[in-house]
């Protein structure tokens, strides 16, 4: 029996996935453990993102928030933050998961073919390379782009600067909503108050 040879567009593939990978697990062993609060520049500080993770979902809210919010910053690094803290909660595995479907998203476009990172296309590249790529046949790909869509999407209308743009007006009771324990407890983390 003999092999057919590999097509040159598959093996160059192959080959961009393999140094991608690589490149992804030395990351990994080199950066070891870090502290728990991780000062992520003008991101703010973040307990669960590092600074990389944070530059492609940055780019990632950009390219999906509705076309009036793209050049609304503030509103970004609120949903970012809101994201930090609701992995922060969750099991480990759910958070390494997000964090390496962020560096798999970053490569994305490489991979594919373009000459950039996704943190680095244009916002109108980066909003084509997700049209494009939402409905690809290939399902990793596929469940990367929807995830990593998804929980801006969950964040952003659930904060109380999205409701006048959808039509909601709040609760039926009108009642002031009340911090939890638990959104103190990330609070304090985040400012350094408690260990």
């Amino acid at each position: 029996m003999q092999l057919q040879p590999l097509p040159r567009r598959t093996l160059l593939k192959l080959a961009a996935l393999g140094a991608v990978a690589l490149g992804s697990a030395a990351t990994f062993v080199f950066v070891g453990g870090r502290s728990e609060v991780y000062d992520a520049g003008k991101h703010g500080r973040l307990l669960v993102l590092k600074k990389s993770n944070a530059e492609t979902l940055l780019a990632m809210i950009q390219a999906i928030l509705p076309q009036a919010k793209a050049a609304d910053e503030p509103l970004h690094l609120q949903v970012m933050a809101r994201i930090d803290e609701e992995l922060y909660f969750v099991d480990k595995k759910i958070r390494e998961d997000f964090c390496l479907a962020l560096d798999v998203l970053e490569f994305l476009p490489t991979v594919l073919g373009e000459f950039s990172r996704f943190s680095t296309l244009g916002l109108s590249e980066r909003q084509q390379f997700l049209s494009t790529t939402k409905n690809t046949r290939n399902d990793i790909v596929r469940a990367v782009i929807h995830n990593c869509r998804s929980l801006p999407m969950y964040i952003y209308y659930g904060l109380e600067t999205s409701w006048q743009d959808i039509g909601y007006d709040g609760s039926f009771s009108k009642m002031t909503p009340l911090m939890s324990e638990q959104r103190r407890y990330y609070a304090e983390k985040v400012k350094g108050k408690s260990a």
